[in-house]
């Protein structure tokens, strides 16, 4: 199966003031990275943005931005490679945050679990981020139940 990096196909034009709208994804292929329309399961997702994303967003924008641009781009503007950038910029990262290393897609795990910790509803976290709502009550629900209290029944 190809990689997918769908923040890498990621352009200005998909970035509402309410939602990021992922619509193409890069791949690589014979040819290397390649911009491809669809997801891995779906033709699209809308990710919703809150205050914070937007923030960093609206610092992230310049003006030299047309909506055709990538919103994350390698040094060189072009896609970015996910084994270069792990390899150059995620060690780096993480190394001046002092957080032993775990790979980037880990992040993926710790967003979902800080949902259900949330007590966010497993369905729209699955359509965030492209994963079964019994995944998510399976797998990551059945490891957070420490963190539930039952309600006050008085």
């Amino acid at each position: 199966m190809p990689f997918l990096n769908v923040f890498g196909g990621l352009k200005w034009k998909h970035v509402t003031k309410s939602v990021i709208q992922f619509r193409e994804t890069v791949v690589v292929s014979e040819n290397g990275l390649v911009l491809k329309e669809g997801l891995k399961t779906q033709i699209k997702r809308d990710f919703p943005i809150n205050s914070e994303v937007q923030t960093i967003l609206d610092e992230m924008k310049s003006e030299e931005d047309s909506f055709e641009s990538l919103v994350f781009t390698s040094p060189k503007g072009k896609f970015i490679d996910h084994h270069n950038f792990a390899n150059r910029a995620w060690k780096s990262i993480i190394g001046k945050c002092n957080i032993p290393y775990r790979k980037s897609y880990q992040t993926r795990h710790t967003y979902i679990s800080l949902c259900v910790e949330a007590h966010i509803n497993s369905t729209a976290i699955g359509r965030w981020t492209e994963t079964s709502a019994k995944m998510i009550d399976n797998h990551y629900g059945a490891t957070n139940f420490t963190n539930f209290r039952p309600p006050e029944l008085s």
